[in-house]
C-alpha cells in the first residue's frame, strides 16, 4: 500500500467568480456539496440477492457573504437581479492554484439581520451538472 502524502490548506486567499464578477472580498464561506447521491439496495429472498444502485448526486454552491445593496454589481444585488438565471462560476481554494468551475443557478439572498453586526446573508445556489476540477497551468 502506498501511503498518499495529504496537503491541507486554510481558506484564506481563494478566488470566486460568477459570471465574470469577482466576488472573494464579498464571501466568508464558500462550500461546493453533492445532495443526494446514495445507495440503495435490494435484497430479494433468497441468501446472497442483494443488488446495490448508487443515484447521482446533484450539485450546489453554499454562499455566505456581506450584505452590499449599495454597489453595482455587489453580489448580493447580483444574485437579486439575476434570479433565476444559470451562469458559469468559479471557486479557487487558494490563489494561483487549481479551480472549480460550475454552472450555478442564482437566488436571491435575504436582507437586513440583527442589529450591532455585519450585516451578512447565506445562499445555497443550485448547480447545472457536477463540478470540474481543473489543475493549475505548469
Amino acid at each position: 500500500m502506498v501511503d498518499i502524502e495529504v496537503k491541507p490548506f486554510i481558506l484564506n486567499d481563494v478566488d470566486l467568480t460568477l459570471d465574470g464578477n469577482g466576488y472573494a472580498s464579498a464571501v466568508n464561506n464558500v462550500e461546493i456539496a453533492p445532495n443526494g447521491g446514495q445507495l440503495v439496495t435490494f435484497k430479494g429472498m433468497k441468501k446472497g440477492s442483494v443488488f446495490n444502485f448508487p443515484t447521482e448526486p446533484t450539485w450546489q454552491v453554499t454562499l455566505g457573504f456581506a450584505q452590499d445593496y449599495e454597489t453595482a454589481n455587489s453580489l448580493g444585488m447580483y444574485l437579486f437581479q439575476h434570479y433565476g438565471e444559470t451562469v458559469p462560476g468559479t471557486f479557487t481554494p487558494k490563489t494561483g492554484g487549481g479551480h472549480w468551475e460550475f454552472d450555478a443557478i442564482l437566488v436571491p439572498g435575504s436582507i437586513g439581520g440583527a442589529g450591532d453586526a455585519v450585516a451578512t446573508a447565506s445562499v445555497t445556489l443550485g448547480c447545472a451538472g457536477k463540478p470540474e476540477w481543473v489543475p493549475a497551468a505548469g
